[in-house]
């Protein structure tokens, strides 16, 4: 990855200016966590899992400076299947994550995890929670959101989604594929992450 530190850069850069209009300290403080590794050099290494195939839809969805940020980036990052091994295998291979910043991230940080998901079309991601306090900004796509078990309607790209510790949220897909960022605060530990009934 070392050849590609000033795009990885970028993408950061963009993201972090992305998450200014939420003016939340929780914001602030993965802003500055995106703001710190540009003095460290990524580690993680380049990884595809099947839900990658839907990234080139869900990018052809976001705004020019997105596309941009990912362009020749996107395959150099370290994807895997989210949800920490509890996710069944037909859900998981339609979704794929990167964490950029964080424990067993690109760029190791121990205070904050933060990265990308890509959820794929007419995909429903069942109600789960974890310790960490969690941020999510949609980068493309539009997903129908729950939380604690109530609709919360329709969220668009460039709109944020907000979860308390332990709070259950869930979401689906419409035709399109969904890319956001997420990042979590506070108890980060994946241990924490459970799917509820």
């Amino acid at each position: 990855m070392q050849e590609r530190e000033p795009a990885f850069e970028r993408l950061l850069a963009l993201l972090s200016d992305r998450l200014s209009p939420h003016g939340t300290d929780s914001a602030r403080a993965l802003q500055e966590a995106l703001k710190a590794p540009r003095f460290g050099t990524p580690t993680g290494k380049a990884a595809s899992v099947p839900g990658c195939a839907f990234l080139p839809e869900a990018l052809d969805g976001a705004d020019d400076m997105l596309r941009a940020a990912m362009a020749g980036i996107s395959e150099e990052l370290s994807w895997r299947v989210p949800g920490f091994g509890r996710l069944p295998d037909e859900l998981g291979a339609r979704m794929a994550a990167v964490v950029l910043v964080g424990p067993g991230g690109m760029i190791h940080h121990d205070e904050v995890s933060l990265g990308l998901i890509l959820l794929g079309p007419r995909l429903q991601y069942p109600s789960h929670s974890h310790a960490a306090e969690e941020l999510y900004l949609v980068l493309s796509g539009t997903l129908q959101w729950q939380i604690d078990g109530q609709p919360i309607g329709t969220v668009r790209a460039g709109q944020f989604v907000h979860h308390r510790p332990w709070q259950g949220h869930a979401m689906s897909t419409g035709p399109r594929p969904a890319l956001l960022f997420w990042g979590w605060l506070g108890d980060i530990r994946g241990e924490t992450y459970s799917m509820q009934d």
